[in-house]
């Protein structure tokens, strides 16, 4: 099998027309654009969006907010590694309505303590959207309903990832 595997392989790179498809030269292009999939329903009977979650979760949440309504309350927070790993505010829809929290330790810890000392829209009038590392979203997904006492439907959540790190 490895030894099919490399004459694929060379045939391959000393195809002039394969490689230059694959290095996006000659006659092929690429294009970029944002995505329109939304990876979460949005709850369009709702006055107020929340978004949640890690580096993974920006692009998501910039295409739902992008989705709603002009005058829809919009509030997001990504806990990133380092405030060096913010978005530039000229690459986010609604950037008046994007926090950041340092994260400090396992995933989805300092968003939470974070989460614990602000104030959020009501809960009967809110839905909120929580996406990135599963540990993340089962612990915001919880402070969400257990602490703030959101209902269980209108906590939307979608974990990207799983740590396999057991040290965080």
């Amino acid at each position: 099998m490895v030894e099919y595997q490399e004459r694929l392989r060379s045939l391959a790179l000393s195809d002039d027309h394969f490689v230059g498809s694959v290095l996006g030269m000659g006659h092929d292009t690429v294009e970029i654009s944002r995505s329109h999939v939304l990876p979460i329903a949005l709850d369009r009977s709702t006055e107020a969006h929340l978004f949640f979650g890690d580096e993974t979760s920006i692009a998501s949440a910039d295409a739902m907010i992008r989705a709603l309504p002009a005058g829809a309350v919009v509030f997001a927070c990504f806990e990133i590694s380092s405030m060096e790993r913010r978005w530039p505010d000229s690459e986010i829809f609604r950037p008046e309505a994007v926090r950041w929290v340092d994260r400090a330790g396992r995933a989805g810890s300092a968003l939470v303590s974070w989460l614990a000392g602000q104030s959020l829209p009501l809960e009967k009038t809110t839905t909120a959207y929580v996406t990135g590392e599963a540990w993340l979203c089962a612990i915001v997904h919880a402070h969400l309903v257990r602490e703030r006492g959101f209902p269980p439907r209108a906590v939307r959540a979608m974990p990207y990832w799983k740590s396999r790190s057991k040290s965080l």
